[in-house]
């Protein structure tokens, strides 16, 4: 996952509660990434959390959670390399034509979910929050 911010943050608790085996949190900004980190691993110890430099090999979740893409001209948050298509792209990133890691993601016949698909998804939740009587 590339972003440890709020984003970011959210995302890695959903995907620890979830069940995955492992995240791997690249950020520029190492210590934000490691204090993630190891609330992760306090919270979910039966996830592998770990920081990194760099997308590791064995990745089959991509997960862009950073601002990269937010801006014309911005190229991927990290070196991905070529994708198997089996690996699954999201990005939290807004934005009317699909952002750089989803050009790549389509490019390599990756499935993927843009910031578009995950804003409908918070909007549903927060629809079906207020309809529920507290």
């Amino acid at each position: 996952m590339y972003g440890a911010g709020g984003a970011g943050s959210a995302i890695a608790c959903e995907l620890a509660k979830a069940g995955v085996a492992t995240v791997a949190i690249i950020d520029p900004q190492a210590a934000r990434a490691e204090s993630l980190a190891k609330v992760l691993r306090e919270a979910f110890p039966a996830c592998e959390t770990v920081t990194a430099t760099a997308l590791p090999a064995t990745a089959d979740m991509i997960v862009n959670a950073s601002t990269v893409g937010m801006r014309a001209g911005d190229g991927l948050p990290g070196a991905t390399g070529p994708l198997a298509p089996s690996v699954f792209v999201g990005d939290v990133v807004v934005s009317e034509t699909p952002t750089p890691i989803i050009q790549h993601a389509i490019r390599h016949g990756c499935r993927f979910v843009t910031g578009r698909d995950m804003h409908a998804g918070q909007v549903d939740a927060l629809l079906g929050f207020f309809e529920t009587p507290h």
